[in-house]
Protein backbone atom coordinates (compact mmCIF):
# COMPACT_ATOMS: atom_id res chain seq x y z
CA UNK A 1 0.00 0.00 0.00
CA UNK A 2 1.35 3.45 -0.80
CA UNK A 3 1.98 5.46 2.37
CA UNK A 4 3.13 2.03 4.43
CA UNK A 5 4.13 3.21 8.09
CA UNK A 6 2.56 6.84 6.96
CA UNK A 7 -0.27 7.63 8.64
CA UNK A 8 -1.34 10.79 6.58
CA UNK A 9 -0.44 9.05 3.23
CA UNK A 10 -2.35 6.20 3.94
CA UNK A 11 -5.18 7.96 4.31
CA UNK A 12 -4.99 10.24 1.22
CA UNK A 13 -4.66 7.12 -0.83
CA UNK A 14 -7.91 5.38 1.13
CA UNK A 15 -9.96 8.28 1.16
CA UNK A 16 -8.92 8.84 -2.64
CA UNK A 17 -10.22 5.55 -3.04
CA UNK A 18 -13.71 6.40 -1.18
CA UNK A 19 -14.12 9.18 -3.77
CA UNK A 20 -13.42 7.29 -6.75
CA UNK A 21 -16.04 4.27 -5.68
CA UNK A 22 -18.36 7.19 -4.93
CA UNK A 23 -17.93 8.67 -8.04
CA UNK A 24 -18.43 5.36 -10.47
CA UNK A 25 -21.87 5.34 -8.46
CA UNK A 26 -22.79 8.78 -9.17
CA UNK A 27 -22.31 9.52 -5.13
CA UNK A 28 -20.29 12.39 -3.72
CA UNK A 29 -18.92 12.47 -0.23
CA UNK A 30 -22.26 14.67 0.64
CA UNK A 31 -23.95 11.69 -0.18
CA UNK A 32 -22.33 9.52 2.57
CA UNK A 33 -24.64 9.10 5.38
CA UNK A 34 -22.01 6.75 7.91
CA UNK A 35 -18.74 6.23 8.05
CA UNK A 36 -16.96 3.46 10.19
CA UNK A 37 -13.03 4.05 10.12
CA UNK A 38 -10.45 1.28 12.19
CA UNK A 39 -7.16 2.55 13.34
CA UNK A 40 -4.53 1.19 15.40
CA UNK A 41 -3.86 4.30 16.92
CA UNK A 42 -6.70 7.15 17.75
CA UNK A 43 -3.93 9.32 18.41
CA UNK A 44 -2.05 9.13 15.24
CA UNK A 45 -5.15 8.82 13.57
CA UNK A 46 -6.36 12.07 15.35
CA UNK A 47 -3.01 13.81 14.39
CA UNK A 48 -2.32 12.98 10.93
CA UNK A 49 -6.09 11.40 9.25
CA UNK A 50 -8.57 13.80 10.55
CA UNK A 51 -6.80 16.59 9.15
CA UNK A 52 -7.48 14.44 5.45
CA UNK A 53 -10.54 13.73 6.59
CA UNK A 54 -11.81 17.15 6.83
CA UNK A 55 -10.76 18.32 3.22
CA UNK A 56 -13.38 15.44 1.73
CA UNK A 57 -16.02 16.41 4.05
CA UNK A 58 -16.57 20.11 2.68
CA UNK A 59 -20.07 20.16 4.45
CA UNK A 60 -21.79 18.55 7.35
CA UNK A 61 -20.33 15.20 8.64
CA UNK A 62 -21.40 11.94 7.84
CA UNK A 63 -22.78 9.93 11.41
CA UNK A 64 -19.23 8.20 12.63
CA UNK A 65 -17.67 5.43 14.48
CA UNK A 66 -14.22 5.26 15.17
CA UNK A 67 -12.40 2.29 16.62
CA UNK A 68 -8.99 1.33 17.56
CA UNK A 69 -7.95 -2.15 17.09
CA UNK A 70 -4.66 -4.19 17.25
CA UNK A 71 -4.55 -5.20 14.01
CA UNK A 72 -6.04 -5.23 10.57
CA UNK A 73 -6.05 -7.42 7.91
CA UNK A 74 -2.63 -6.50 6.69
CA UNK A 75 0.38 -5.92 9.05
CA UNK A 76 1.62 -2.34 7.00
CA UNK A 77 -2.26 -1.31 7.34
CA UNK A 78 -2.53 1.25 9.80
CA UNK A 79 -6.65 1.91 8.75
CA UNK A 80 -9.43 0.68 7.28
CA UNK A 81 -12.34 2.90 6.55
CA UNK A 82 -16.09 1.71 5.67
CA UNK A 83 -18.72 3.94 4.24
CA UNK A 84 -22.54 3.89 3.29
CA UNK A 85 -23.86 6.81 0.88
CA UNK A 86 -27.38 6.80 0.20
CA UNK A 87 -27.66 7.57 -3.75
CA UNK A 88 -31.50 8.28 -5.34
Amino acid sequence: MAGTGDWRRQAEKVYGNIGHVLGAAGATPASVVKETTWVLSIDSWRQHGAPVRRALYKGDYPASTLVEIPGLARGEFLVEIEVIAAVA
